[in-house]
C-alpha cells in the first residue's frame, strides 16, 4: 500500500514537472489589438491592456511577477499603472524589436 502511494506520488510529480517544463518552453508573447497576451501551451494565461502599461524597459529583477522562458538574457520589465503586482518580467525571443513594437502601441508616448 505504501509502495503504491510512492509510485503514484513520483509519477504524478514527474508528469507535473514535464508539463511545467513544456509550458515554460512554449511560452509566447503576442501583441494583440488592445493588449499584450501571454500564452503557455497555446492557451492565453494573461492579457495586459496597453493602457495599463506605464512603461517598458529592458532588463528585470527577481522581485517581480515573472513570465520567463529559458531565454533569461531577453528580459523586459513592464511597469503597470495599477494592480497588486506593479512590475512584470517577460522574455520575448527578440527583446529589442518586441520592445519597439510594444512602445508604439502604448497610449503614452513618454515611455
Amino acid at each position: 500500500m505504501i509502495f503504491e502511494f510512492w509510485v503514484w506520488l513520483l509519477t504524478t510529480a514527474a508528469a507535473l514537472g514535464v508539463i511545467t517544463l513544456y509550458g515554460v518552453a512554449t511560452l509566447k508573447f503576442r501583441l494583440g489589438e488592445e493588449a499584450l497576451e501571454i500564452l503557455a501551451l497555446g492557451v492565453p494565461f494573461r492579457a495586459i491592456r496597453y493602457e495599463d502599461i506605464q512603461s517598458a524597459d529592458l532588463g528585470g529583477s527577481l522581485f517581480n511577477e515573472h513570465w520567463v522562458s529559458f531565454r533569461l538574457g531577453n528580459r523586459i520589465t513592464l511597469h503597470l499603472r495599477r494592480g497588486k503586482r506593479r512590475a512584470i518580467v517577460i522574455t520575448p525571443p527578440d527583446p529589442d524589436a518586441f520592445l519597439l513594437n510594444l512602445r508604439s502601441r502604448l497610449p503614452d508616448a513618454s515611455v
